[in-house]
């Protein structure tokens, strides 16, 4: 029968995936190729499985993920055979010789892990307004940057060293001076950006906050040790910028609220309704309307504070 869905709604699906991906590689050993299933990370799996079949002749992997390609730079051997990487869109194919590209990339190729990780990949956020080319051209040109970037490829290094590093490099990525730090950066572009401006400044343009960029810090070095390791890293993911929620890891995206207490009290809203959806500024933000409130005034709407306590005899209201 003839499947007439798109392929991302069925594969959206967990156990379609495994279903399909169960049939298919069935359906491939029984036509005699060999098959390998990946129980954990399945990038770090072909990318070892490329390398140890280029020490007998040349290997091409086809796909799409940018990881790979990272990775065979990365590990390429000095061998005589080369490992090529094709990759085809709907407008055009390439291929890459990950031999000639190490080569061209010189010392640059042993970074090309934590360039990946801290601008966002799979696992690791994106910085906002940071694309990958602007970080490779801004970090492997200061030394000082080469040098933070490198202590990514160390193992077992201090988790202190590792956000020190990592604070330094995503400071100098938004425009900041050896030792200024991410919260000073921050004050010194709202402050520029407030003088100068004539719009009120969004917070997603200006740098995270150090708290906030060091889990992400974090979570970009135990990824680097994946790739590094080829999946037999064997740090525990809690330690390093992960939570477990309902069984699931879950990024820490930070441990301070979103701004001091007093700030937070002046956020309000004006709705004229109940305040029962994301459209309400206070609930948007997770806080409870409050008598700032132009409408509700704190005591009307379902986004209130003021409960309704049905003690016996008594039908007094209690602020929480």
């Amino acid at each position: 029968m003839q499947f007439k869905f798109r392929k991302d709604i069925l594969l959206a699906n967990k156990n379609n995936k495994q279903n399909f991906i169960n049939l298919l590689g069935q359906r491939l050993v029984e036509n005699g190729y060999q098959i390998l299933n990946a129980a954990g990370d399945a990038n770090t799996l072909i990318v070892s499985t490329a390398l140890e079949s280029s020490l007998e002749n040349d290997v091409v992997i086809v796909g799409e993920d940018t990881d790979l390609l990272v990775l065979l730079c990365f590990h390429q051997l000095r061998s005589d055979y080369d490992v090529f990487f094709y990759t085809e869109t709907s407008k055009n194919a390439r291929t890459w010789s990950t031999k000639s590209l190490k080569r061209v990339l010189g010392d640059r190729s042993e970074v090309l892990p934590v360039l990946h990780a801290i601008s966002g990949c799979d696992t690791t956020s994106r910085l906002y307004g940071i694309g990958k080319s602007n970080a490779f051209s801004r970090l492997t040109k200061p030394s000082f940057c080469m040098e933070s970037l490198q202590k990514f490829n160390t193992v077992d290094l201090q988790q202190n060293d590792v956000i020190s590093a990592g604070l330094e490099v995503i400071s100098y990525l938004y425009g900041g001076v050896p030792l200024e730090g991410l919260d000073l950066l921050r004050l010194r572009l709202y402050t520029n950006k407030s003088i100068t401006g004539n719009k009120m400044v969004q917070v997603k343009n200006l740098p995270p906050t150090s708290d906030a960029a060091s889990f992400h810090v974090m979570r970009t070095y135990y990824q680097c040790q994946e790739w590094i390791n080829l999946n037999t890293n064997s740090m525990d993911p809690l330690c390093w910028g992960w939570t477990l929620r309902d069984n699931k890891l879950m990024p820490i995206t930070s441990s301070l609220p979103p701004a001091p207490e007093n700030l937070l009290k002046i956020i309000h809203c004006n709705c004229k309704s109940n305040c029962d959806s994301r459209r309400c500024t206070c609930r948007k933000h997770g806080l409870s309307c409050s008598v700032g409130c132009g409408q509700c005034r704190g005591t009307t709407c379902t986004n209130s504070s003021v409960e309704e306590s049905e003690s016996s005899g008594s039908d007094d209201t209690v602020l929480q």
